[in-house]
């Protein structure tokens, strides 16, 4: 089974589905992985830069961290997912 991602907003394909995985020299994270945890936060926050055009920064963004597992080798993989309000940011 191969791991495969999407993101949907008001019905419509946002990302449309792609592949997700990493192909490493002596490992495969391609495939058999299933989600062992889903976790969710809203982060609003400032916070003020030493130098730069603006005095500060709002940080405003709702996550979703996803832990994944891949059962034969018990290897695990975080997603990271930050939904802005002009933006989506996926970290690994």
């Amino acid at each position: 089974m191969v791991n495969r991602f999407s993101l949907n907003f008001n019905k419509k394909a946002v990302i449309k589905p792609g592949r997700l995985g990493l192909e490493l020299k002596d490992h495969e994270l391609l495939s058999g992985f299933s989600i062992s945890k889903i976790d969710s936060s809203l982060v609003n926050e400032t916070w003020n830069p030493v130098w730069g055009e603006v005095k500060t920064i709002r940080n405003h963004y709702r996550e979703l961290v996803v832990t994944l597992v891949q059962k034969e080798t018990s290897r695990s993989m975080r997603l990271r997912f930050r939904l802005f309000n002009d933006g989506l940011r996926l970290s690994l």
